[in-house]
C-alpha cells in the first residue's frame, strides 16, 4: 500500500506510534501490473481443472491490490512455505478488505500448499467471511466460520471503506481457534480497534491439523467485488499492531532539518 505523506503534527505522532512489531510482509502486491496474478508470482495459484477465475491485480492512486469476485468458487490461493503459523503454534495474520457492494468472499487458511491439491474450499479452514450471508439481507457485514457454522462479527460495516483486520490464531492441540479485530479509518464505527465476534472461533474441520501455510481468497454466491492488500503475518504470538509501515524516518529528519533551517534564518 501506498500512503500519501500529510505534513501535520497530528499525522506524525500517529506515523510514531506505528510499528511493524513481529510482522513480516507475504504480499503488498506493489510492482505488479493489472490482471490475471497467477504468473507474476510463484506463491499465487487457481485451480484451472475446476474452472475456477483467477484472482486479479487492481490498481487505484497507484496502489495495487488483489481483486476477489465474480463467478461462485473463484479462488485464488497463496502459498508460503518458509513464515508460516506451525502446527502447535500461535500467530496472527494481517490483512486489508474493501467491499465495493453487498459481497460474499471469504478469507482462509490451509496447511496444504500443493497448487494441484488443497485447492478447493472445503480443503482449507475457512475463516472470515466478507459480506452479507445468503439469506441475512442486503446489509454488507463480516461472518466467521465457528467450526461449521456462521457466526456474526458485524453488522455495520459498509461498502467503500478499508478495514484493517487481525486474525489472531490458535494452531495448538486442543484449542484450533481464532479471534477477530478490525479496525478502518474509513468508517467512524470502527475508528479504535474492536475485537468483533467472539472469542475461540473455531477452525472448520475439514482437514488434517499442521502448519498454516497457505491462505485462501473465495468468492461465493453472486459476488461483487472484494479488495484485498496488505497481507501480513506475525508467525510467533498474538500481535494487535498495525503492521502497514509509516514512512516515518524520513519525513521526521526532513521535519527536524527544516525546523533548523528556520531557526537559522
Amino acid at each position: 500500500m501506498k500512503r500519501t505523506l500529510t505534513f501535520t503534527t497530528f499525522g506524525l505522532l500517529g506515523a510514531l506510534s506505528t510499528s511493524q512489531g513481529a510482522f513480516t510482509l507475504l504480499e503488498d502486491f506493489e510492482g505488479y501490473t493489472t490482471g490475471a496474478i497467477s504468473g507474476q508470482s510463484s506463491n499465487w495459484s487457481h485451480d484451472t481443472s475446476a474452472g475456477q477465475a483467477d484472482g486479479t491485480v487492481g490498481s487505484s492512486a497507484g496502489n495495487q491490490y488483489l481483486i476477489q469476485g465474480g463467478a461462485n468458487n473463484n479462488h485464488t490461493k497463496f502459498d508460503n512455505t518458509t513464515i508460516l503459523i506451525a502446527d502447535g503454534a500461535i500467530g496472527t495474520y494481517f490483512f486489508r478488505a474493501y467491499m465495493t457492494g453487498d459481497s460474499h468472499v471469504g478469507a482462509a487458511m490451509s496447511p496444504l500448499t500443493a497448487a494441484t491439491a488443497g485447492n478447493a474450499w472445503g480443503d482449507a479452514k475457512p475463516i472470515v467471511r466478507i459480506g452479507n450471508r445468503v439469506g441475512s439481507g442486503a446489509n454488507t457485514q463480516l461472518y466467521a466460520y465457528n467450526d461449521n457454522t456462521y457466526t456474526p462479527l458485524a453488522s455495520d460495516t459498509v461498502s467503500g471503506a478499508w478495514y484493517n483486520i487481525w486474525v489472531l490464531v490458535d494452531n495448538t492441540d486442543g484449542n484450533r481457534d481464532y479471534d477477530v479485530h478490525i479496525q478502518s479509518d474509513d468508517d467512524g464505527n470502527y475508528a479504535t480497534q474492536t475485537q468483533v465476534g467472539p472469542s475461540g472461533l473455531g477452525f472448520r474441520g475439514d482437514v488434517a491439523d499442521g502448519d498454516l501455510q497457505s491462505l485462501f481468497f473465495r468468492t461465493a454466491i453472486n459476488s461483487n467485488e472484494v479488495y484485498f492488500d496488505d497481507l501480513y503475518i506475525d508467525s510467533t504470538t498474538h500481535n494487535l499492531v498495525n503492521p502497514v509501515p509509516e514512512p516515518t524516518t524520513a519525513l521526521l529528519g526532513s521535519l527536524s532539518l527544516l525546523t533548523l533551517l528556520r531557526r537559522k534564518r
